[in-house]
């Protein structure tokens, strides 16, 4: 069993996944739950352990799917203390469990064409600013230089908690938008006109959703109001409170 925890905690680091880890941490009373109890929580289900009882277990899962940092919660099996989660049992005394959030590390992914390109670099600046973890894809990379070719792209894990921003300006886009297929991460954006986006996906083959023009609408202008329009998009995501899109056309 406590293999299988293992294998399961590892899988869901490995692949960058948000989950929770619920542990009891004390009890008092005849509770079958006992210190060292675990249960996993991913998208809203429990995916591996116990607390003791199915009603323990969807009691702490309908409270914890809402906590974002560390936290206690107390469970009252019967003793009638204020300020506990009341169970119906005849068990008597208390559960306590420890609520650990694992966030999975949110990536930006910038995909760019060969030079200088200063909207590429205001994004990379103020996405580090705000904790993201940066890739780089561009036909330009050095080896030393911590970014990667464009044809890396197929050979690169690109899924959930990551956020693609292809800054190409024409001629690669289709490439790119190729080089994406059967990758499902949580966003791709498009910095280009509608008639070019249009053009694109008219080539395309392949269901992808991809926001053009990337961003949310704030009249930017300069290359950090751009790379502000695009963080506020990813963070409405990240943060899942949605703000109305300019446009999403799907390639049906």
């Amino acid at each position: 069993m406590y293999e299988d925890y293992l294998e399961v905690f590892n899988k869901l680091v490995s692949e960058n996944e948000d989950f929770i880890l619920c542990t009891v941490i004390s009890t008092t009373g005849n509770s079958i739950a006992k210190p060292g109890f675990k249960m996993i929580i991913h998208n809203n289900m429990i995916v591996y352990g116990t607390l003791g009882s199915a009603a323990i277990d969807n009691a702490v899962l309908n409270r914890s799917i809402n906590i974002n940092e560390p936290d206690i919660i107390n469970i009252d099996l019967g003793t009638g203390i204020d300020d506990y989660i009341k169970m119906d049992t005849t068990c008597g005394g208390t559960l306590s469990v420890y609520i650990e959030p694992y966030h999975g590390r949110k990536r930006i992914i910038i995909i760019k064409d060969p030079g200088r390109d200063i909207i590429a670099e205001a994004v990379e600046n103020l996405s580090r600013f705000l904790g993201f973890k940066i890739l780089i894809f561009s036909d330009d990379s050095e080896p030393d230089s911590g970014h990667y070719k464009i044809d890396d792209i197929e050979g690169t894990e690109i899924g959930r908690n990551d956020y693609v921003i292809i800054l190409t300006r024409g001629k690669n886009d289709v490439r790119v938008i190729n080089k994406l297929a059967g990758k499902r991460p949580d966003y791709i954006g498009l910095m280009a006109s509608l008639n070019r986006y249009k053009s694109d996906m008219a080539m395309i083959n392949y269901d992808i959703d991809i926001e053009c023009p990337a961003g949310i609408e704030i009249n930017a202008v300069s290359p950090y109001e751009i790379a502000v329009s695009i963080l506020s998009r990813i963070i409405s995501i990240k943060n899942k409170n949605m703000v109305k899109k300019q446009y999403i056309i799907k390639n049906d």
